[in-house]
């Protein structure tokens, strides 16, 4: 369904622009706004990351049980996908367990063990895949070019394209901040191509509007 409506949505908008632009220039503002997105994407992913990598670094060099099990009430601790949610909750279990037999070197080992895996799991997140990022270049173009044009939601509901733009931007910078476990959705790269896309086309607008 995700990938239906990517690809109505790069018919129905894209169609009108690539008749507007020119298939050169469809095309560039195409690559780069999936290209945009990608950089948006990974920078946004990059800093969320750092300062739990430099937090189980630390660790790593001077390991503490106390601050171990901080860790796990922290906002250090990223789950940003089921496998490491479930990774962790199956740790925390057998870590809990360990209280009864288990010698405080062995806590420190079990914990080092975990950070370890853990950093790791981090740096093996999925790579995106997909062009929403350009679709969504391609809507804020139609949106900046086309403002008043009506759009019908469900195909029903009459809306304009401007303000179809503007909320549907505001949906995804909310679901990409409260993003949760098993969202399989690059939401700041659906904001980057919105982002590339308006900067382009506002330097393109400035090179037309020169005067030689």
């Amino acid at each position: 369904m995700h990938i239906f409506f990517n690809m109505f949505a790069l018919w129905m908008f894209g169609n009108v622009l690539e008749n507007y632009w020119g298939g050169k220039r469809f095309l560039i503002y195409y690559l780069v706004t999936g290209v945009g997105a990608a950089l948006v994407h990974y920078t946004i992913y990059y800093f969320e990351l750092m300062p739990t990598v430099d937090f189980i670094n630390q660790y790593l060099a001077h390991p503490d049980l106390k601050q171990f099990e901080d860790f796990f009430s922290s906002n250090y601790l990223k789950v940003s996908s089921v496998e490491i949610q479930s990774h962790v909750k199956e740790f925390i279990t057998r870590y809990n367990a360990m209280d009864l037999t288990a010698s405080p070197a062995q806590k420190i080992k079990a914990s080092l063990d975990f950070m370890t895996q853990y950093k790791n799991d981090l740096y093996d997140a999925p790579v995106v895949i997909g062009a929403s990022g350009a679709v969504f270049g391609i809507l804020l173009a139609f949106g900046m070019l086309f403002p008043n044009t009506m759009l019908y939601i469900y195909f029903a509901i009459p809306i304009k394209a401007k303000y179809f733009v503007i909320i549907y931007g505001a949906i995804e910078l909310y679901q990409g901040i409260s993003s949760s476990p098993g969202d399989n959705v690059a939401h700041f790269a659906h904001l980057g191509g919105m982002l590339f896309g308006f900067f382009l086309i506002k330097y393109w607008n400035k090179k037309l509007n020169k005067f030689y």
